[in-house]
């Protein structure tokens, strides 16, 4: 399996605090079956520069290097968890953020009622930019989105733009975020999985969960289209 996203560097995010955290969830990873990974850290852009990310990144990826060998995990893709900021359609440095080998950016939106602005950068980066946009997430944004009585809302206009739509496993858990999931797959939806593993605990390497879901309800076939889609955004 390939987890598409992840916070399993050590101590550059919010994710995993040290190597020996990182050590563990990378065992977690492969006791599941995953064999790919893309680390996605965030990126945001009032706290850092990219030179500042890109390097911080490459320190903590080299610093498991030995972990990944022995967890018998044969990929691991660098990118990042951008946050989403106003103008991020006309940002010069955004190749730096994409996925390691792609055009494919995983895209962090804001969590607030989107509005004209939102849907403008949105459309830019996939239309002006020519990027493959991977929403994080999905299905955490719903609640906050205005609902319009006589035309599309913003959300229901950028779900119809040419993206990827990222589920995070443990939201199959979750009755009211599972239903949301299962109609974006029921509507045939590009839809990739990812953990969003943070660390061993609250928040660990779970795409199993998503794996025993998707197949119950929608069978083999359905997991296996979306790990196609993972492999080809992800460029594994």
């Amino acid at each position: 399996m390939i987890d598409f996203h992840t916070h399993i560097l050590p101590a550059i995010d919010d994710g995993s605090k040290d190597i020996d955290m990182t050590r563990s969830m990378l065992e977690m990873e492969s006791s599941i079956g995953v064999k790919h990974i893309v680390a996605t850290p965030h990126f945001y852009a009032h706290r850092m520069r990219v030179a500042d990310f890109v390097h911080n990144r490459a320190a903590a990826f080299e610093s498991i290097r030995p972990q990944l060998e022995a967890a018998n995990l044969t990929d691991i893709r660098l990118g990042a968890e951008v946050h989403y900021f106003e103008g991020i359609g006309r940002a010069d440095r955004l190749p730096e953020l994409l996925i390691q080998g792609t055009r494919t950016i995983l895209l962090e939106m804001p969590f607030l009622s989107w509005d004209e602005q939102v849907y403008r950068d949105v459309y830019d980066l996939t239309a002006k930019k020519n990027y493959r946009v991977v929403l994080a997430h999905i299905e955490r944004y719903t609640e906050l989105q205005k609902k319009l009585l006589f035309s599309k809302s913003v959300f229901d206009r950028i779900l119809e733009l040419p993206l990827v739509l990222q589920i995070n496993a443990g939201s199959f858990e979750d009755k009211k975020k599972a239903r949301f999931c299962d109609r974006l797959i029921e509507r045939g939806a590009d839809i990739i999985v990812g953990s969003d593993c943070h660390n061993i605990s609250t928040r660990r390497p779970n795409l199993d969960i998503a794996k025993s879901h998707i197949i119950s309800n929608f069978g083999e076939t359905a997991f296996d289209i979306m790990q196609k889609l993972s492999k080809e955004v992800s460029g594994i």
